[in-house]
């Protein structure tokens, strides 16, 4: 962390601090982090700043896309017969869903 300019995050430890169950739960998700990140901590250091930097200069990261409908759905009648067998297979398998809200907004996606 200290190689990649983030000594910041321990800046304030205490020297000899009780607090060695948050420590190690620091070091535990940058472990996590290391391990899930493609290219790891220093991937993931200069992506954020890139980001970052790009967002203070006012680059969209969205210039030149158009969003566009996918195509291969089907479309059904809401309220029809089909749709409401759909809406019946879909609310039993509910509970085993997980839905998820991105956050962030620079492209990066917390883990």
């Amino acid at each position: 962390l200290v190689d990649l300019g983030q000594s910041h995050l321990f800046a304030d430890w205490a020297p000899g601090s009780d607090d060695v169950a948050l420590r190690e739960a620091f070091f535990n998700q940058v472990r996590t982090l290391q391990a899930g990140y493609p290219g790891g901590l220093p991937r993931y250091v200069e992506v954020a700043r890139r980001l970052l930097s790009d967002s203070r200069k006012g680059v969209n990261p969205l210039e030149g896309w158009a969003p566009k409908v996918p195509g291969g759905g089907k479309f059904m009648e809401v309220g029809s017969a089909e749709w409401l067998d759909c809406e019946r297979i879909a609310m039993e398998e509910l509970g085993t869903c997980a839905f998820v809200v991105p956050a962030g907004g620079l492209g990066e996606r917390p883990g």
